[in-house]
């Protein structure tokens, strides 16, 4: 009976700790991984975490279940160019803010559904910057091609 009784405990314990690493790994808290940095577009203000490697620009935001209002993340480039983005592993609409490296808006891809998969989306002139929110985000914001960003 004890053994029954230890057994169950363990079992218990072991699924209340994968549950939440499994919330934790994937809830918004785990955007803190790269630090979250304030950008600006007209009177709109969006707390953006930089992807300025390989690896956090192919990750961005997939395998996330939420994205916080005014929240985002900026894809940052070496140099301007042509850059595709998809929405592999995305579980909520985004629209796509490209800069160029004047830090203007140059285009703007507005509620990209996660379905679009694996459509890749381009802007219509080389950028340095892309900006990802939530879907609407831009529009609800007033967001037009020709806005300055700052950051």
């Amino acid at each position: 009976m004890k053994f029954k009784s230890i057994l169950i405990i363990i079992v218990v314990v072991l699924i209340v700790v994968t549950l939440s690493f499994l919330y934790f790994s994937h809830s918004p808290s785990q955007q803190k991984n790269y630090g979250f940095e304030p950008l600006s577009i007209g009177q709109s203000t969006v707390n953006v975490e930089i992807a300025n490697t390989e690896a956090k620009r192919t990750l961005g935001l997939g395998n996330r279940s939420t994205l916080l209002e005014n929240n985002g993340m900026l894809f940052v480039f070496d140099k301007p160019g042509t850059y595709g983005f998809w929405m592999k592993d995305t579980n909520f609409p985004l629209d796509f803010i490209w800069i160029d490296e004047n830090k203007k808006i140059i285009d703007i891809t507005n509620d990209v559904l996660p379905e679009t998969y694996p459509k890749v989306f381009y802007s219509s002139s080389p950028v340095l910057y892309v900006l990802e929110v939530g879907g609407g985000w831009a529009e609800s914001h007033g967001i037009k091609i020709g806005a300055e960003v700052g950051f």
